[in-house]
């Protein structure tokens, strides 16, 4: 049989209830702050991996850039080798060939001016 309902009893569980819904709303808000704790420690804990792992990509970046200059200035190196050894080639080869024109044009003078040459080519191409 359920007691009776009167105001004094209807007070009594009022007042319960509302201990009952302070002590959820205590428990509620304990789990609540509890789980942003929990949050923010792993958020701390990330930071110095997220720095490390930040720090790191710079270096590789770095070293990776590094490389490039370092390959770039070699193939520009190679480069100006063969710009320079073509060059001197194509002026060694220019020269031997100015020498070779003007011993060339030596002789010719010299055939041109030698009269006992003239004679002789005169008597070899005369017909026997």
């Amino acid at each position: 049989m359920e007691p009776r309902r009167n105001a004094s009893n209807v007070d009594s569980m009022t007042a319960n209830r509302r201990r009952e819904e302070q002590k959820l709303k205590v428990l509620t808000d304990y789990t609540g702050e509890t789980t942003r704790l929990q949050i923010a420690a792993k958020s701390e804990i990330s930071i110095p991996q997220r720095r490390r792992a930040a720090q790191t990509l710079k270096l590789q970046t770095e070293s990776q850039i590094r490389d490039l200059q370092d390959r770039r200035a070699a193939a520009k190196r190679r480069h100006d080798l063969d710009v320079s050894q073509s060059q001197a080639l194509a002026n060694e080869l220019e020269r031997r060939q100015a020498e070779r024109d003007r011993k060339e044009r030596e002789v010719q003078r010299i055939c041109d001016e030698s009269e006992e040459l003239k004679q002789l080519e005169l008597k070899l191409k005369a017909p026997r």
